[in-house]
């Protein structure tokens, strides 16, 4: 019995066997939720002709029944085809930039918001691009679609994470990083933090 289990463990040959990690494309089937552990462990972006990085896919893929994965919607790292050498990094709304680039440096596509009001007006605004600058506006204490809204309008990328708090209302805003007051370029991620029940 020892033998056998032996045998099993070094793939019969004396040799560990050691599966790595799994890269490919983003898996699609057209009448099911592809689950979350049968997508790749590195996902494949598109960063330039006949060039091919990977991402992690914990940005890019939400794991089965999550109500908040802090990394999903985050500025990913890029690596090669070995998945150990870094390329650079996805900034959301600016796309790959090469290690040792600034993506506020880069131009951009023009990208629009949309809102709509209770009497159902609706409004369309321009997000500006990276190389601009703007003051955040302090949305602590707001309920949470306004503060997004506001902050969505300006022209920063907001990522949700849900916190527990005891002093701030359910569906309010806890914090953002960085703080109300901060200059930061346009399409940069804010971190909106939500308070939620226990």
């Amino acid at each position: 019995m020892l033998i056998a289990v032996v045998g099993f463990a070094t793939n019969g040959f004396g040799l560990l066997s050691v599966s790595g990690p799994t890269k490919g494309g983003m898996p699609y089937s057209q009448k099911t939720i592809v689950p979350y552990n049968k997508i790749p462990d590195y996902l494949s972006l598109y960063i330039g002709p006949n060039e091919v990085g990977y991402s992690p896919k914990a940005y890019i893929a939400a794991p089965d029944r999550s109500d908040n994965d802090p990394l999903l919607g985050r500025i990913a790292p890029v690596f090669a085809s070995n998945l150990t050498t870094l390329l650079g990094h996805e900034y959301p709304g600016i796309g790959f930039v090469r290690l040792g680039t600034s993506p506020w440096a880069l131009t951009c596509k023009p990208e629009n918001t949309y809102s709509e009001t209770a009497g159902g007006v609706q409004t369309i605004t321009t997000i500006p691009c990276p190389s601009t600058t703007l003051v955040l506006p302090n949305v602590v204490g707001m309920v949470t679609p306004t503060a997004v809204g506001e902050l969505s309008g300006l022209g920063v990328g907001v990522v949700i994470q849900n916190v527990h708090s005891t002093s701030v209302p359910i569906g309010h805003i806890v914090w953002t990083s960085p703080r109300g007051g901060a200059t930061v370029h346009a399409r940069q991620q804010v971190v909106v933090g939500i308070s939620v029940p226990k």
